[in-house]
């Protein structure tokens, strides 16, 4: 599980931006559009009902409940949410704004990955994919740890404070939080962290 978890990560955004997958968008009225879709990173969805559309509509982030698209094979769903992202803690808050996110797991605790701009990639001189965590629809999503690539060979977890983060986050599941406590879980467990929160924490 955790190997195919960082294939997943290490691949999943290549050529997501620029190309057009079958798949389906939910309006935020409850209108659902099927047909071809194409990702405009967080602006929106680029829209064909099929490829003998002479061009696409253009839907804006601001309209979409949910996107479901098949990609390699596998369905994804995806959602736009308003959340933070910043390479220092210190900005955070300020980037607040619409972000296209992957669901990775669904339960008490959701699990989404987010993949920054190229520009963004550019100043940071490596790949990166974040996790973020969101327990309410009414949560603004929480960083929780990041995945780089690039001069590293193979992924790697990393969150400021993990530890803390993630015993306070999770302090309503005493069992969890004693993990944590005792470095059973460490910043490389994300996925199972969030696993173990939603099968044993009531």
């Amino acid at each position: 599980m955790k190997l195919l978890f960082i294939i997943s990560i290490a691949f999943f955004s290549i050529n997501l931006n620029a190309q057009f997958y079958n798949g389906s968008i939910t309006l935020n009225d409850g209108k659902k559009l099927t047909g071809l879709i194409e990702f405009n990173y967080d602006n929106g969805i680029n829209y064909m009902q099929s490829e003998d559309d002479d061009d696409f509509l253009a839907i804006s982030a601001d309209d979409i409940r949910l996107v479901q698209a098949t990609i390699n094979d596998i369905d994804e769903n995806f959602v736009f949410l308003d959340a933070p992202f910043a390479l220092s803690k210190k900005n955070e808050s300020e980037s607040i704004r619409k972000r296209l996110f992957r669901i990775m797991v669904q339960g008490r605790v959701t699990l989404l990955e987010y993949t920054p701009s190229s520009a963004l990639l550019i100043l940071s001189s490596s790949d990166i994919n974040v996790l973020y965590l969101r327990k309410t629809d009414n949560e603004i999503p929480k960083m929780f740890s990041y995945i780089q690539k690039g001069a590293i060979i193979g992924a790697r977890y990393q969150h400021r404070n993990f530890k803390e983060f993630t015993a306070e986050y999770f302090s309503d599941c005493a069992i969890l939080v004693e993990k944590i406590n005792n470095k059973d879980f460490k910043a490389k467990h994300s996925l199972e962290v969030v696993e173990f929160y939603n099968n044993n924490c009531n």
